[in-house]
């Protein structure tokens, strides 16, 4: 993990207030920043590798596919309820004898 120097942070701070015309409250504790909801400069992330154990990473997958049935469920009852208000007029019409 990467330690930053309060040296590095202020430059950082200030190449970011240079660049973009937002004003940049700078908190005095750390706690300030929750109450004054000051602006925090975006930091880029790029993630080169994710170090998970095998059976943690499968557990993962299997809790995702679980959780994506009751997403599902909705979406269909959803699409049902659509197809029937759009093919519903139209049946009767077709099926109305005089």
């Amino acid at each position: 993990m990467t330690q930053w120097t309060e040296e590095a942070i202020e430059r950082r701070i200030r190449d970011w207030t240079r660049d973009n015309p937002i004003q940049f409250v700078k908190p005095q504790r750390k706690d300030q920043c929750v109450q004054t909801k000051c602006e925090v400069p975006p930091t880029p992330v790029v993630v080169h590798d994710v170090e998970m154990p095998f059976l943690s990473m499968v557990n993962f997958m299997v809790k995702g596919a679980l959780a994506s049935i009751p997403a599902l469920l909705i979406l269909f009852i959803i699409g049902l309820i659509c197809w029937a208000a759009l093919l519903g007029p139209l049946v009767r019409i077709a099926t109305f004898s005089h």
